[in-house]
């Protein structure tokens, strides 16, 4: 089979469409899981009052978005989801961390990487593995027998 090579002024050239689904709307809908239902259950049986994806006002006076809120007597516990193991993801909790001043802070790690654990330790911001359902619920209630 011979192939022809054809002038570019004799090609036909049509219009094709891409679309791109922006990152921010990928990680609000990524993150509705049943993850959420998961936590909150927990959280409820510990006696928490539990909030998605609301904001709260730093000490700057800057609004914060938290993935989860929860909070018992005395206790401010927020939590973030990380649905690719990023370590900015880390960096951007302990900003808000630094200016809400939670007592408690968590980042649920959904991609399964073991990357984010270090920078947890120094940030004083723990980790839980959520790519496993069952170990996050494990690692979850753990957690909060330390929070009293």
């Amino acid at each position: 089979m011979q192939k022809k090579l054809h002038p570019s002024k004799e090609a036909k050239y049509i219009k094709i469409y891409a679309y791109k689904i922006a990152d921010e709307t990928v990680n609000k809908f990524s993150k509705d899981l049943p993850l959420y239902d998961s936590v909150a259950e927990i959280l409820l049986e510990k006696g928490f009052d539990t909030q998605f994806n609301i904001q709260l006002t730093g000490t700057s006076g800057v609004q914060h978005p938290f993935d989860i809120v929860a909070k018992r007597e005395g206790i401010l516990l927020v939590a973030d989801v990380s649905l690719t193991g990023d370590k900015n993801d880390a960096v951007s909790l302990l900003g808000k961390k630094m200016d809400v001043n939670p007592t408690e802070v968590l980042l649920i790690d959904l991609s399964d990487r073991n990357e984010l654990l270090t920078l947890g330790n120094v940030y004083g911001i723990t980790i839980l593995n959520g790519g496993n359902e069952k170990q996050l619920k494990r690692e979850l209630r753990t957690f909060l027998t330390t929070v009293d």
